[in-house]
């Protein structure tokens, strides 16, 4: 599962971009 920790990567950045 390499796509989940690239997809919690992605998530946590955009949430703290989206702050």
């Amino acid at each position: 599962m390499f796509k989940i920790r690239y997809i919690t990567q992605v998530h946590q950045a955009v949430q703290f971009g989206s702050h």
